[in-house]
C-alpha cells in the first residue's frame, strides 16, 4: 500500500497558483494587522495589553492575588510569548505540573 501510495504522490502536479510569497511583505501585512487587533481591543477593554496597566474607561480593573479562590484554575495556565514578542518559536511559560493520576482518578470518581 506504500508503494502505491508513494507512486500515486509522484505523478501528482504541484503548482504555485498565486505566485512567489513576498515574506518580507508578509510580515509588515501581519504585523499591521496585529497592531490594529490590539489597538481596538486596548480601546474596547481600556486596558494596556502591553504594558499590562490598566487605562481609564468604562471597566475598573483590579489586581487579584493568583493565590485567591476567586481565580479560576483555567487563569493559572501558561501563556505564549509568540504575540507580544512576536517571535516565529512558540516559547510556552512554564507552568506548575499536573499529577495526571489525581486528575484520572478525580475525574473517574466524578463520573461514579
Amino acid at each position: 500500500m506504500t508503494a502505491l501510495f508513494s507512486a500515486r504522490e509522484k505523478g501528482r502536479a504541484r503548482r504555485c497558483l498565486f505566485g512567489p510569497v513576498d515574506h518580507e511583505e508578509l510580515r509588515r501585512d501581519l504585523d499591521l494587522q496585529i497592531t490594529k487587533i490590539q489597538e481596538a481591543d486596548t480601546k474596547r477593554w481600556n486596558f494596556d495589553f502591553e504594558a499590562e496597566q490598566p487605562l481609564s474607561g468604562e471597566f475598573n480593573w483590579e489586581k487579584v492575588d493568583s493565590g485567591s479562590s476567586d481565580v479560576h484554575p483555567s487563569y493559572m495556565l501558561g501563556r505564549f510569548e509568540c504575540i507580544s514578542g512576536r517571535s516565529n518559536i512558540l516559547k510556552p511559560v512554564p507552568v506548575k505540573p499536573v499529577d495526571l493520576k489525581k486528575t484520572r482518578q478525580a475525574g473517574d470518581a466524578n463520573r461514579a
